[in-house]
């Protein structure tokens, strides 16, 4: 696996720049790109940054006896990772036989990298979307259906058309008895919700939703957990049919679609699912107007929901970003990877000033909507925070694609930087 490469994709900013330096890899490193970007593949087992500097400590400490080639190091992992695919290796044991492999790392970088592979988190700042540039066919991408913000002046509404209230949780997609985000990502603390949706006729759809907690930062940090968070709910706003996911070609109609989802969980709510509920929806009159569409918005913003989504009852699912389904709040907001930080200045000074953030090849600074031990904490890990993804509501945009009064909202664990 050639580390020398990654670590220059993961150095430049540039998404071009990336792309031709992963243009260079050999099939040695992309065996492992497969099984990181492959949303079916998962291994049960994760490596923290505490465990890794832990290890790189011992590797330091232990004689180079101990150490094996570089070739020799990546098939030795190479199998482990097989093991823990297969969950013959799992718990304590796996734990045992992770630390033994990665303490035979020929090099730090070498323990590092493999540590990402482990964890299918390479922090490239970039993700499946460009692989499968790079490389077409490399894996079938995990792919949802995404929506376009509503724009009155260029989306006319005709025909038949939905609204349903806009959620602040975490996108969760049912597959299988296994949940996973929207970017294929497995969850393992929606165990509870899992085994409620068991025997009510889940498993002949795929199901489309999302979890939530009592605040989105206690959803993303519960979501993220190992362990099983029994209070999760998850919100159910879609259903397709299974053998339609693999094939990627949908017929039912969100309308039909839509009476699916209903008797499927009417049905299950006679087995008494209360992690489990359906998003409310309500139909909307014919060739709705603006002014129907921001009335209704203003009364879900006012019942505390971050907006309206429009779903077009006549429309397929669509597994990209579409027209047919649009979000309305009362504010721009966008994704950006994080790219570099800055100190402030005047009572900030020796904490955060802001981020770097690109978004879609412009970078804006944003240092407004942190709290002042987010300053503190973020300034004292600051390579910590580099190439995460970041959600941001601003204004408007200058003629160079720059966020105006960039405001901060949160990290964004659940979405990729390719996306």
């Amino acid at each position: 696996m050639n580390t020398t490469i990654l670590s220059q994709v993961e150095a430049v900013a540039a998404r071009t720049k990336k792309e031709k330096l992963l243009a260079t890899l050999q099939d040695d490193t992309t065996r492992f790109l497969q099984l990181v970007a492959d949303p079916f593949i998962t291994f049960g087992h994760t490596v923290d940054d505490q465990r890794v500097e832990r290890l790189i400590k011992h590797l330091a400490d232990r004689c180079q006896v101990h150490k094996v080639g570089s070739q020799k190091f990546w098939n030795m992992l190479f199998a482990v990772l097989y093991g823990l695919q297969t969950r013959h290796l799992s718990g304590n044991k796996a734990t045992e036989i992770v630390d033994k492999t990665l303490s035979c790392a020929p090099d730090r970088d070498a323990l590092v990298w493999a540590a990402r592979v482990i964890n299918k988190d390479l922090r490239l700042g970039v993700g499946t979307r460009t692989f499968l540039k790079v490389w077409p066919g490399l894996v079938t991408p995990f792919q949802v259906q995404l929506a376009h913000p509503y724009d009155p002046g260029k989306h006319k509404l005709e025909g038949s058309w939905a609204m349903e209230p806009k959620l602040d949780g975490l996108r969760m997609v049912v597959v299988d008895g296994k949940a996973y985000t929207r970017n294929g990502k497995e969850i393992t603390s929606c165990a509870h919700i899992l085994k409620q949706l068991e025997g009510a006729g889940a498993e002949a759809y795929v199901l489309d939703g999302e979890v939530m907690g009592a605040e989105f930062n206690e959803t993303s940090g519960q979501v993220r957990k190992s362990e099983a968070c029994e209070t999760l709910v998850y919100h159910v706003f879609d259903c397709v049919n299974r053998s339609q996911w693999t094939t990627r070609k949908t017929e039912e109609d969100f309308g039909l679609r839509r009476l699916d989802l209903e008797e499927l969980l009417a049905h299950a709510q006679e087995r008494a699912m209360p992690n489990v509920a359906m998003v409310q929806h309500f139909t909307l009159p014919k060739n709705p107007t603006v002014e129907d569409i921001f009335l209704a918005r203003d009364k879900f913003i006012a019942a505390g929901y971050e907006g309206i989504m429009l779903k077009n009852l006549h429309a397929p699912y669509c597994f990209k970003r579409t027209s047919d389904l649009l979000k309305v709040k009362d504010f721009h907001d966008a994704d950006g990877r994080v790219v570099g930080t800055f100190e402030g200045k005047g009572k900030f000074k020796g904490m955060l000033g802001g981020l770097d953030v690109d978004f879609n090849g412009v970078v804006t600074q944003v240092g407004s909507g942190f709290a002042d031990h987010q300053r503190t904490m973020y300034w004292q890990n600051k390579l910590s925070v580099i190439g995460k993804m970041v959600e941001v509501k601003y204004q408007n945009k200058t003629p160079d694609g720059k966020l105006r009064f960039g405001v901060f909202i949160r990290f964004r664990p659940d979405k990729d930087s390719s996306q």
